[in-house]
């Protein structure tokens, strides 16, 4: 069986909770969502609802969760492990004896909650029955396992083994099977979370209890809790003995499918193996007296996991590391490692390095950055204060973490008896819904209503030739707060369906100049919608082109400028006049700062005062960049564009002064490192803020 907030589980000769056990205490409530007495562990869900607003004077990270079962006899069991968030939790304790069916859950405090800001001292009573019969059938989803629900990528198998639908969720189970034992820990990712699919044109992302701020706790046994199991088999349908296949199974939890469809599809953009054993090394001479700031050229090559790393350099820098609150100081040996090239749909993610004399710590890796130029730094460190090692270090990888591009897509039928709907999505294309304010208009082109979300596309209607839709804002930056409203007849409010775990992915995707937005799902008593919509962001046309110059001795470091980021150069002067479509902005000074693991050169404008205060500029739209080699790149589709940002506004609340800033990739593809010399940019249009507000109305039915 399937149980919500557990897992899929064997449910033979067990004991559960018959239906959730709520205590009320002072405005606050402590629910017992789910208690299940296994064979070999005892597990407790909990939740809390009208806690204190979760802020610095209720959030405790460190309080930890005190509890204990005690049972008939004045026992108690202390718990194994229990994974646990801002009032939530799920606890492991050792089975139940034989024959009980009734015990007291002691809480001392709520979990995360800070002493003194919630009533304490908890005790929950329960009794427990076998999970037989019909109470299984009716409490508990019976899962399926799904035909035909498997890919193959790079040697690795992913398969649906099971499925189950509930009210609250729907639970699918993993299996991931490869080649190599020496890899292990995989965990689905790659450039975006795992996805599922239905037939009617529905996107579900992963919702799970311990998630938003989850945190996984040993217990006094030292073990852990785990949502995967590691496990070694035989493959089936051989007649003969075969090798081991490592293979883990992972849970993974979606909001309830569509009634109506008929058809799942789970995608898995890539998987990244943590924990891939690797037995290189390499050695590095610091001399005989290191100083922070030093930098030594390195030009190692290593082969990790079947990939090619090339480490480049090294540098000694000081750092902070820790929680944000309470940061500590280090010096940290980091290495520079070339862009990471793809081979055979995987490449190397990081490194783990360990000296062989023990002086330094681990240190892990940081790096982001996609395609070609994917980077990541590994690092060892000391504590600030301490004495730099010096001469020789010899190093060894660890261990690495491995990305292997997917992606694969799991297909499978849903079975006629869980589906209970019969309502296709309804296609509208509402005349009535635009409006015009002074010379930009705006219309309602199409309208999907689902039982799971309402789904809507805008365009400019009437607007300045060449002019296009770019964005629909939510709120101004007069007002600072939501105010893209949708109500119908009746006064409710229907709130943003992405904010609830799935979206809406036609066939046809709206092209460019449309805007697809999604709400929760239609109430069925309502005849008419409007839409309020507090402002918009559009394209203007226009041309200009300017040049900028990365001097050749600029180079990051450790700012101390609060107005610069962190890890920044110095700022040095420039003055670069742009106009388009009529605005003008002068780029006044510039910098290099760390972005994502890669280095970007950001132009920033001096200070100016809009000409109109319902509508400013917001930014450059790119069209093209030219190298300092002479290569040129099209900006014109982001799936393409690795690093760009654009935009201008207001600096402060007051709105008075604006500023423009414009920052791109200045690092060579090949090595990593900034590439000096002069940047062409090409533009083709301005960004610009359209304040409304425009209130679309249409009728959905019955007029």
């Amino acid at each position: 069986g399937y149980v919500p907030g557990v897992g899929f589980v064997d449910l033979e000769r067990c004991r559960v909770l018959a239906a959730p056990l709520a205590l009320e205490r002072e405005g606050v409530t402590l629910v017992v969502e789910q208690v299940l007495a296994r064979r070999d562990r005892t597990t407790i869900v909990l939740r809390s609802e009208g806690l204190p607003a979760d802020d610095e004077d209720t959030w405790d990270p460190a309080s930890g969760l005190r509890v204990c079962l005690r049972l008939p006899d004045g026992q108690r069991l202390g718990p194994d492990t229990f994974e646990m968030r801002f009032g939530w939790a799920r606890v492991e304790f050792p089975p139940l004896p034989e024959g009980v069916y009734r015990a007291t859950l002691e809480l001392e405090r709520l979990p995360f909650v800070r002493e003194g800001a919630a009533p304490e001292g908890w005790e929950a009573s329960f009794a427990l029955r076998p999970a037989t019969g019909e109470l299984v059938a009716e409490v508990f989803p019976q899962p399926y396992s799904p035909e035909g629900a498997s890919a193959t990528e790079a040697g690795i198998t992913l398969r649906v083994i099971a499925v189950a639908h509930s009210p609250v969720e729907t639970a699918v189970r993993l299996q991931v099977q490869w080649e190599d034992s020496d890899w292990g820990f995989p965990i689905p990712g790659g450039s975006r979370a795992p996805l599922l699919r239905d037939d009617l044109g529905h996107v579900y992302w992963e919702v799970t209890n311990g998630s938003g701020g989850s945190a996984t706790i040993e217990g006094p046994s030292g073990g852990r809790s785990s949502e995967a199991a590691v496990v070694l088999v035989e493959p089936k349908g051989t007649p003969t003995p075969a090798p081991a296949v490592p293979t883990e199974e992972r849970t993974y939890t979606f909001v309830p499918v569509s009634t109506s469809a008929q058809r799942l599809i789970l995608e898995i953009d890539g998987l990244q193996f943590h924990d891939v054993e690797s037995d290189v090394s390499f050695s590095i001479n610091l001399g005989d007296n290191p100083q922070v700031g030093d930098h030594w050229p390195l030009d190692v090559e290593l082969e990790v996991g079947g990939f090619p790393v090339h480490i480049t350099g090294a540098r000694l820098v000081e750092a902070e590391a820790g929680l944000r609150d309470e940061p500590e100081r280090q010096v940290q040996l980091q290495f520079e490692v070339a862009p990471v090239p793809e081979r055979e749909h995987g490449l190397v993610a990081g490194l783990a390095l360990r000296d062989e004399a023990e002086q330094w710590a681990t240190g892990g890796w940081s790096g982001q950055g996609q395609g070609s130029r994917r980077r990541f730094t590994p690092r060892l460190a000391i504590p600030a204060g301490e004495a730099i090692p010096k001469g020789v270090q010899r190093l060894r990888v660890l261990h690495a973490s491995v990305t292997v591009r997917g992606p694969w897509e799991l297909s499978w039928a849903v079975p006629g008896e869980v589906g209970r709907g019969d309502v296709a999505p309804v296609t509208l294309h509402p005349r009535d819904a635009r409006e015009k304010r002074g010379d930009l208009g705006l219309r309602v082109d199409e309208v999907v209503l689902s039982d799971q979300l309402m789904a809507m596309t805008l365009a400019l209607d009437e607007a300045p030739p060449g002019a296009a839709l770019n964005h629909v804002l939510t709120w101004t930056p007069f007002t600072r707060r939501d105010e893209l409203v949708l109500t119908d007849d009746r006064g409710r409010q229907y709130a943003q369906a992405l904010l609830s775990g799935v979206a809406w992915c036609p066939v046809r995707e709206p092209g460019p100049g449309h805007e697809l937005l999604t709400f929760e799902a239609l109430a069925p008593l309502a005849r008419r919608l409007t839409l309020r919509v507090p402002a918009v962001e559009v394209v203007l046309p226009g041309r200009a082109g300017f040049d900028v110059e990365v001097p050749a001795d600029a180079s990051l470091g450790l700012s101390e400028d609060d107005r610069l980021p962190r890890l920044a150069s110095e700022r040095w002067a420039v003055d670069i006049p742009v106009e388009v479509a009529g605005y003008r902005v002068r780029f006044s000074e510039a910098w290099l700062e760390e972005v994502n693991g890669t280095t970007m050169l950001r132009l920033v404008s001096e200070p100016y005062r809009p000409a109109r205060q319902d509508r400013w500029f917001s930014g450059l739209q790119l069209a093209a960049l030219v190298t300092p080699d002479g290569r040129a790149l099209s900006l014109r589709q982001e799936a393409i564009v690795e690093q760009v940002l654009s935009g201008a506004g207001p600096v402060d609340e007051r709105g008075v002064e604006h500023r423009a800033t414009l920052a791109f990739d200045v690092s060579d593809p090949e090595t990593g490192e900034v590439w000096p010399g002069v940047y062409h940019v090409e533009v083709e249009g301005a960004k610009v803020t359209v304040r409304g507000p425009w209130e679309l109305s249409w009728a959905v039915s019955g007029e």
